[in-house]
């Protein structure tokens, strides 16, 4: 059986607290979790299901796309990596064309 919404928000509390930098602070929220988890009859196992808050709006990727969808027709390997880059590489706008280059640049100058 499922804790009450008031019960489970303080877990979540707690659970917020074990990434204190504050040694004693950590060291009490964990106390308190095993406690919680002994009084409610749920172990550490339960934790994912137990710190699930359906009352929090969802969080969904803006990145991810509906897969039935096309992608678009005109989309060339430089705008793939252009996409790659700006997701996963912080660099300044201007420096995306100068690493896009780069790669074809190299792989001309081995072939040649």
């Amino acid at each position: 059986m499922m804790p009450p919404p008031k019960d489970r928000q303080r877990l979540r509390q707690l659970h917020a607290m074990l990434g204190s930098s504050n040694a004693g602070e950590r060291e009490n929220a964990w106390k308190k979790v095993v406690a919680w988890l002994r009084k409610h009859g749920k172990t550490w196992n339960d934790l994912p299901e137990l710190l699930h808050d359906e009352t929090a709006p969802s969080r969904t990727d803006p990145r991810d796309v509906d897969p039935s969808q096309p992608v678009g027709s005109n989309v060339t390997p430089l705008d793939l990596v252009r996409a790659f880059l700006q997701d996963y590489v912080e660099i300044d706008p201007h420096e995306y064309v100068a690493t896009q280059g780069r790669p074809t640049h190299d792989q001309g100058a081995k072939s040649g």
